[in-house]
């Protein structure tokens, strides 16, 4: 988050921004809490999405085809825990593709939606 700022201190201006990433936690799968083991990470590179497990659902991120840089000249030095505003329909493609990858989401609720730097 602060390379940018890190590098001009050092003297060196770094082509480096911080980007929005969103992902979002399921409630509980039933298929997934009837496991006697923790699931593996699960990356699909040509869906640009990743999954695993979050406690008895899971939680699936995306990578953005067109992603936001968020804060051009880098976070500022107090920025902690706080999100960004989800914007969902710019990453209506990804999700679409994780969906048809993923079918255990269809029916999944969300319990928590994330959009951090």
């Amino acid at each position: 988050l602060w390379a940018k700022q890190v590098g001009l201190m050092a003297g060196v201006d770094l082509p480096v921004t911080p980007m929005e990433h969103h992902y979002f936690v399921t409630e509980d799968i039933p298929e997934v809490a009837a496991l006697d083991k923790e699931l593996g990470l699960a990356v699909d590179l040509d869906g640009f999405s990743y999954l695993r497990q979050e406690r008895k659902g899971v939680l699936l991120g995306v990578y953005e085809q067109n992603p936001k840089h968020w804060n051009m000249d880098g976070a500022p030095w107090d920025y902690g825990i706080e999100l960004i505003p989800e914007d969902i329909d710019r990453i209506s493609p990804e999700l679409a593709k994780a969906y048809e990858r993923f079918p255990c989401l269809a029916t999944a609720g969300i319990r928590k939606w994330v959009n951090g730097a």
